[in-house]
């Protein structure tokens, strides 16, 4: 790692990520339950069973709103009233409505809201993993090109260099450097990063080499781009 005002070995930084339990597997799956159905988990003191079951509804109803603005006061009441029994399979977590759903402009049966969770498909184990590892890392997926096991690197190095930061703000540009040197010599050349509270970017990556994440109050950019050198024979220019 680079050297700042505290140093950190490697033997200290692998303690850091062995000191992170894994958390239980029913918050496994309602993370990769929440990542699938594109929801964000806040705060909860509620069982994992009834917040997938409040998740699926509240998603269900908010994809039934045909309109720009959804009624929330009706999606409210909706949620409060209704009562959800479970139905297991080896795929999925089927919800069905005792009571009939709320009218509005377009009408919903129980027989489609039930058909609604049965399409929503289970994510692949490796992103189940993932999430839960964001989660337990309290980092924020935002977008990826890159495959999972390189992912939960760039997480965990993230979050360890953050955590190493014994001031108020942390030095991102030593941070975005980190990482990169720590991935050109993992993957080979050429990563960037970028790293900041507020930030605009346009790249052009190489396939599978491109994750945008966020920790804490920052956000990371991390993408490679192909390394070509650069002879004396350079080609003609082009004619204008």
């Amino acid at each position: 790692m680079e050297k700042t005002n505290r140093k950190w070995t490697e033997k200290q930084i692998t303690k850091l990520s062995n000191d992170r339990k894994e958390p239980p597997p029913e918050d496994v799956k309602l993370a990769a339950v929440a990542v699938s159905l594109n929801i964000r988990l806040r705060s909860a003191d509620m069982p994992s069973v009834m917040q997938e079951r409040a998740l699926r509804l509240a998603r269900e109803l908010m994809d039934s709103s045909t309109s720009r603005r959804p009624n929330l006061t009706i999606m409210a009441r909706s949620i409060k009233k209704f009562t959800l029994t479970q139905n297991f399979n080896s795929n999925s977590v089927t919800l069905t409505l005792k009571t009939s759903m709320e009218k509005t402009n377009r009408k919903w049966t129980e027989k489609q809201i039930t058909k609604l969770s049965n399409d929503r498909k289970e994510p692949p184990p490796e992103d189940v993993k993932l999430a839960a590892v964001a989660v337990s890392l309290n980092i924020r997926l935002r977008s990826a090109d890159m495959p999972s096991v390189m992912q939960e690197r760039a997480l965990r190095l993230a979050r360890e260099l953050m955590d190493s930061s014994t001031s108020r703000r942390p030095n991102l540009t030593i941070m975005a450097r980190s990482i990169k040197k720590e991935f050109d010599q993992l993957y080979g050349p050429a990563w960037h990063c970028v790293a900041g509270k507020s930030f605009g970017s346009f790249v052009t990556h190489s396939p599978g080499g491109f994750v945008y994440f966020s920790v804490d109050a920052y956000s990371f950019l991390l993408f490679k781009t192909e390394v070509q050198v650069i002879t004396d024979d350079l080609p003609p220019p082009c004619p204008h």
